[in-house]
């Protein structure tokens, strides 16, 4: 379906089966309207599961031959995750799925009978006005190892989440009952998380292949006073690369090696970048 900003309402005309669902956990329920908003068969109440989507499907298509309609159109609510299977099994059907915003299903909810009530089988009808109406959009759902890899990328974030929550919980016991504990020297997580791993993804090439950042972190590493950590001097490391960046941004000029492995520079900024990405606990 091609969209532009005034013309969703023209998608729709006499031959269009316009069909709103309401998105349930076990249950959902489905009512269709032509383009006028009038109603066409009754309610279709089916399964979140394969075959309730076939019972659905079959139903559909019974209204389509009985009222000589040559499309369809469904739309949903983007209720949690339950909505996804059912769009899923539509798009591998052919079939155009729509989203309606659930703030202006509930606030349409009176328009049909004055009253703000709630229940699954008046949502579907606001759902199949509100797509009558034009107000709606497109979902863009990634097909095949895009979807894969959102949903792994998403599952990777949450368990970070996570742990950090854990780690956390963890030093709330010892700093209460084992105020003896000494703290310790850790990294810092303040800033853009997904920044700063973007730089440290960034730094671990450089000080394998680069010999200026190679230099620098064994400096870091092995220098007698106030020696860091690896994966401290990485951060440093990381510092140091975004002032590189900003220095090249300001002054136009190109990169320069000489500059990056000058003692006299990094021995000053080191301070810098230490108290920057690293704290006391």
């Amino acid at each position: 379906m091609n969209y532009k900003q005034n013309q969703p309402i023209e998608q729709m005309n006499e031959f269009t089966l316009v069909v709103g669902v309401d998105i349930a956990k076990h249950k959902h329920v489905a009512r269709a309207q032509g383009y006028r908003g009038i109603e066409i068969g009754k309610p279709c109440t089916f399964d979140n599961s394969r075959s309730g989507f076939t019972h659905l499907w079959k139903w559909t298509r019974s209204l389509m031959e009985a009222h000589c309609k040559t499309h369809v159109v469904f739309g949903m609510e983007p209720t949690g995750h339950y909505w996804m299977p059912l769009a899923q099994f539509l798009r591998h059907e052919g079939v155009p799925v729509v989203l309606v915003n659930p703030l202006h299903v509930k606030r349409s909810k009176e328009l049909d009978d004055n009253s703000p009530t709630k229940n699954d089988v008046k949502d579907a009808r606001v759902i199949a006005q509100l797509m009558k109406d034009g107000r709606y959009s497109e979902p863009q759902i990634p097909q095949g190892i895009y979807a894969e890899l959102r949903v792994g990328m998403n599952i990777r974030e949450q368990l970070s989440k996570d742990l950090l929550q854990v780690k956390g919980r963890i030093h709330n016991w010892l700093d209460r009952y084992f105020r003896k504990h000494k703290g310790r020297t850790r990294i810092t997580k303040r800033g853009r998380p997904k920044l700063r791993a973007l730089l440290f993804k960034c730094v671990m090439p450089l000080v394998a292949k680069n010999q200026q950042f190679k230099a620098l972190h064994h400096e870091f590493t092995t220098r007698a006073v106030n020696p860091l950590r690896k994966k401290q001097s990485l951060i440093a490391l990381c510092c140091k690369l975004i002032r590189i960046f900003f220095a090249l941004g300001r002054k136009q000029q190109p990169y320069d090696a000489t500059l990056v492995s000058n003692p006299s520079q990094h021995a000053l900024k080191i301070n810098v970048a230490y108290l920057l990405f690293l704290e006391h606990t």
